[in-house]
């Protein structure tokens, strides 16, 4: 694979990546909130993003966002999720690690996936191609709490859910 393959490779990681975890934290929600999977009080400094998040719920989860990341800039994908949530890639690692969530949901798995997040942001704005390949393997093995984060091809072709969840096959088998 040339090197403009590579990084077109890392950014497609990247993009999958960021939606999959702003997928997920999408199930915060304040108290009242039936729906949400870790509920955040009003004396939590999250409690703003609870409420947004709750407001957003259905287009975090949908590829609305995905689609709209329509160049290679970091901070520029984060911000279109950032903006439907409140919430930036440090304190979604904070939830994800420090706050109650229901079985099955969030929780220490998917603080592992944020911060394969943050290395490779850090990697991609460094224009380490080598770490960004080196963590895009990682992300590969990582599981999630009901499955692999990337799924096999096979399974991915044939499962709307998976699509969902990763919405651009990356690898090239």
């Amino acid at each position: 694979m040339e090197e403009n393959e590579q990084w077109e490779y890392v950014w497609c990681y990247f993009r999958n990546l960021t939606h999959a975890i702003y997928r997920e934290i999408r199930h915060i929600g304040p108290p009242t909130d039936s729906e949400a999977k870790c509920l955040i009080d009003e004396t939590s400094p999250y409690f703003g993003a609870a409420r947004k998040c709750q407001k957003n719920r259905k287009r975090l989860k949908s590829s609305v966002p995905f689609q709209a990341v329509t160049i290679n800039d970091t901070n520029a994908i984060i911000a279109i999720y950032r903006e439907l949530s409140g919430l930036a890639p440090q304190e979604v690692l904070d939830i994800f690690l420090n706050y109650r969530w229901l079985s099955s949901y969030g929780g220490s798995r998917w603080g592992d996936i944020t911060r394969q997040l943050l290395t490779l942001k850090k990697a991609i704005d460094t224009s380490d191609l080598k770490k960004a390949l080196a963590v895009c393997g990682n992300i590969q093995r990582l599981p999630h709490n009901s499955g692999r984060l990337v799924p096999a091809k096979q399974e991915w072709v044939q499962s709307k859910w998976l699509q969902e969840k990763w919405p651009v096959w990356c690898d090239s088998e």
